[in-house]
């Protein structure tokens, strides 16, 4: 493995859990704007883009590796 992919993948690491955080948020948000009022059409959005970050939050998450016999 080469230098730099250990660094990408520190990298991938530290980003994915920011995301998925911030696309639970946004779709808390939209959830209780959408519960508690008559919310307009531009409020959806947050639905989209919450949906959208938490996907893209796990395709960014690094594969499991499988364990070898014998570990």
């Amino acid at each position: 493995m080469k230098a730099t992919d250990a660094e990408r993948a520190s990298q991938t690491k530290s980003h994915a859990i920011p995301v998925l955080i911030s696309g639970a948020v946004l779709l808390v948000i939209w959830a209780y704007v959408t519960i508690t009022t008559v919310a307009p059409g531009w409020v959806h959005i947050l639905l989209t883009a919450g949906v959208f970050l938490l996907i893209y939050g796990v395709a960014l998450r690094e594969p499991a590796t499988p364990r070898r016999r014998g570990e």
